[in-house]
């Protein structure tokens, strides 16, 4: 006797993965990641596989890979948002039956509110640790976020300051590494890392300043340059030459850029 199955062929059926950005928040200039998958029954199909990203940039093929069972893997891919705001990406996946698509949603936060989002971080750990030996350095650590005695980074980058405020979490940086050596807390590590990526948007976003106002300054490569170093440096884990280096690239835009208002990073 035989059988015969029919395989009644659909559409890709198209899932995204959450955006990646550890730690986060997402803030812009950036890099984060986003991985998706398809399935389809047809395991002979061809397929198409289109991103876009939601924010007015151009709908973009991308390559995937098969699974073996008709379906395929997208991804990581790498992109940066410009500014604040939440985006709806779809990934489209064409077959000859039609196109399947999957969204999410990539929610995108200022240097500003990521740096308040360091901030009540820190508080929470603080909470818990106060009265130890580290108060110091925490108290310093939220006195240089928050506004204390003297304006905070914060309140500095509110107001424009772009300089002050990367100058103010720098020192910020400094205590709460300290807090690290001595407690061995990874808590305080992570706060630092929250730091570094609302610091890196704050640079990336002088940058492209710069590059509007001033597009053949010789001093934009020394910019691009000195981000490049800093995150290599985050990835070698060292932290406070990478805080360092993008404080240094974020003196340096900021001799060429435009109004804090205009950078997309308030």
């Amino acid at each position: 006797s035989s059988t015969t199955v029919t395989v009644a062929n659909v559409v890709p059926l198209v899932s995204v993965g959450a955006p990646v950005l550890d730690p986060g928040p997402i803030v812009p200039w950036v890099v984060f990641e986003l991985t998706a998958d398809f399935d389809d029954p047809g395991v002979l199909d061809p397929h198409t596989v289109v991103i876009d990203w939601g924010d007015g940039s151009s709908p973009t093929p991308v390559a995937w890979v098969p699974d073996g069972n008709g379906g395929g893997s997208i991804g990581p891919l790498d992109h940066h948002d410009d500014e604040p705001g939440v985006y709806a990406v779809s990934v489209s996946v064409t077959d000859d039956d039609g196109v399947g698509v999957g969204t999410v949603e990539v929610i995108v936060v200022s240097a500003g509110d990521a740096l308040e989002l360091a901030a009540a971080v820190l508080e929470e750990l603080a909470t818990e640790r106060w009265s130890r030996p580290t108060d110091r350095d925490i108290r310093s650590a939220l006195r240089h976020l928050v506004s204390g005695g003297d304006a905070g980074a914060i309140d500095r980058l509110a107001e424009g300051d772009v300089v002050a405020a990367a100058t103010k979490t720098e020192q910020a940086v400094a205590d709460l590494l300290r807090a690290y050596h001595r407690t061995g807390d990874t808590r305080f590590l992570e706060v630092v890392d929250r730091i570094a990526v609302a610091v890196e948007s704050i640079a990336g976003g002088l940058l492209f300043a710069a590059s509007e106002r001033s597009p053949d300054d010789p001093k934009l490569g020394e910019v691009e340059a000195l981000l490049a170093s800093a995150r290599e440096l985050v990835v070698a884990g060292d932290r406070a030459a990478a805080m360092a280096t993008f404080v240094d690239a974020i003196r340096l835009a900021n001799g060429v850029t435009v109004p804090i208002e205009n950078s997309g990073i308030s």
